[in-house]
């Protein structure tokens, strides 16, 4: 059986670990620890849908989203971010 492909893009490594062993029954978890290895990750293999940190170093989630919806055939790829901010921290972003 062929599993379908989750990437997770946290920079914390204890994090990603929660995140695989949640995903990895159904899913073939692809990992990253920065915003520009997932996107280069994006355009080589075709994803069921993303989990992406708010606060990522050099690029924050808003604008990996941006540029991961720019690629052809990710226009509406489910994508969850996750972050340790309460709302009012990231409300104005």
């Amino acid at each position: 059986m062929n599993k379908r492909r989750a990437l997770v893009v946290q920079h914390s490594n204890s994090w990603l670990d929660q995140f695989v062993s949640m995903l990895d029954d159904a899913y073939f978890v692809i990992k990253a620890t920065s915003a520009q290895d997932a996107l280069r990750m994006a355009q080589e293999r075709q994803l069921a849908f993303v989990i992406v940190e708010f606060e990522l170093p050099g690029m924050n989630g808003l604008e990996f989203m941006r540029r991961l919806r720019a690629i052809p055939g990710y226009e509406s790829l489910p994508i969850l971010v996750v972050t340790a901010h309460h709302r009012d921290q990231i409300q104005d972003i």
